[in-house]
């Protein structure tokens, strides 16, 4: 069979890690309990939609063929975002994709209607409304509630201040859920597509905010005379819900092209720097920090960024710990033990939101935003904080 009739249709999918396979299976008895479906209305109905926010989303596609053979589509994202509750809102967006070895890497300035971006050496304008800037991230990250007909089994789970509540979708659910609100390559335009299995979980804090969607799809897609298996992942993760503040840089607007004049033979194989994920997230952590980020290496261990002259951060991978130093402050939060602390006699523990008796409440309230800035250098490596900690242990 040619492959490339379905490839086509994802020549823009990136990530990092390997696609989440939903299983097939019978159709079981239901679950939804009443506590749980009752929990579910009620995390609904309090949300709080914020106005700013830092948003990280990853989506992994896998094709599988009938000979065996599979490819791999992956891509990753951050988007920054303010004053979303008013018609001009301010943005920053950065995307990475990686196609079978085919990359592409583009950050964008929105502001005005207006999106400035950076495509490798090719700087270019493309005037649009937010909506479509965030369709641009490739996964759905205007959530919605699940309606409880398309629900075969709903099963909540509570850690620390956040509540996550899996659904498994019924079969006409998956169907028509994935078809309105995740099918952004268009697979459903192949007659006969059929969600074979379906799976979504949102996680809500104790601030009302939704701070994580995850989508688990799988799909039989009739291609020529044969059939391609295709699992599909997608996660989107939200930080610093009204608190994120987005500085739009002095741009040279004279250098950008418009949209429709974008010269691509203009980027050499020489601008494009291997970003495949290693083998392991260490290993592509580390990378990225230095291709992505900026970082420099001190050793083989220790990872250092400085911004703002008197601020930095820190990775060190033989310790599992990630640091903020502001001045000669030193705020330090331990990724496998979920711990953090300053100085010698504080320390705090995220699983139970708890601090030692030395802690200041300003010292506590950094600590916590620390573990934010973590997350956020994760999600612009293609990473989740759950990836790394799921290796350390």
């Amino acid at each position: 069979m040619k492959k490339y009739g379905i490839l086509t249709l994802c020549l823009f999918l990136a990530g990092c890690g390997t696609a989440s396979v939903v299983s097939d299976t019978t159709t079981a008895p239901a679950t939804v309990t009443t506590g749980d479906s009752e929990a579910y209305a009620a995390a609904w109905s309090s949300r709080v939609e914020p106005a700013s926010y830092s948003l990280g989303v990853q989506c992994q596609v896998v094709f599988t063929y009938s000979d065996g053979s599979t490819d791999t589509y992956e891509l990753d994202g951050v988007l920054e975002a303010q004053d979303t509750d008013t018609d001009n809102p301010v943005a920053h967006l950065s995307e990475n994709i990686n196609s079978n070895s085919m990359a592409v890497d583009v950050d964008g300035w929105y502001q005005d209607g207006r999106c400035w971006t950076t495509y490798y050496t090719v700087q270019y304008y493309e005037d649009m409304t937010f909506a479509q800037l965030k369709q641009a991230l490739l996964v759905p990250v205007d959530a919605v509630q699940i309606d409880s007909s398309s629900i075969e089994s709903l099963l909540s789970s509570t850690q620390a201040s956040e509540t996550t509540y899996t659904m498994t979708l019924t079969a006409d659910g998956r169907q028509r859920i994935y078809t309105s609100r995740y099918d952004l390559y268009g697979f459903s335009s192949y007659s006969g597509m059929e969600v074979t299995a379906g799976t979504i979980a949102q996680t809500f804090d104790a601030q009302h905010y939704l701070t994580k969607e995850t989508a688990d799809f799988s799909l039989s897609v009739p291609v020529d005379e044969d059939t391609v298996q295709v699992s599909m992942h997608t996660e989107a993760g939200w930080l610093k819900n009204d608190a994120t503040a987005v500085s739009v840089p002095e741009l040279d607007t004279t250098a950008y092209v418009s949209y429709e004049d974008i010269d691509t033979e203009a980027i050499s194989d020489a601008d494009i720097t291997d970003d495949l994920p290693e083998d392991t997230v260490t290993a592509t952590l580390k990378k990225r920090l230095v291709t992505r980020l900026g970082y420099t290496k001190s050793s083989e261990d220790i990872y250092t960024t400085t911004f703002n002259d008197s601020e930095s951060y820190i990775f060190d991978f033989a310790n599992n710990q990630f640091t903020y130093v502001n001045h000669t402050s030193r705020y330090v939060y331990n990724w496998r033990g979920d711990t953090g602390g300053f100085g010698s006699s504080c320390s705090y523990d995220y699983s139970t939101e708890t601090g030692s008796l030395d802690c200041q409440e300003s010292v506590l309230s950094t600590l916590q935003d620390v573990k934010l800035y973590l997350q956020l250098e994760l999600y612009y490596c293609g990473l989740s904080l759950e990836d790394l900690q799921a290796e350390a242990h």
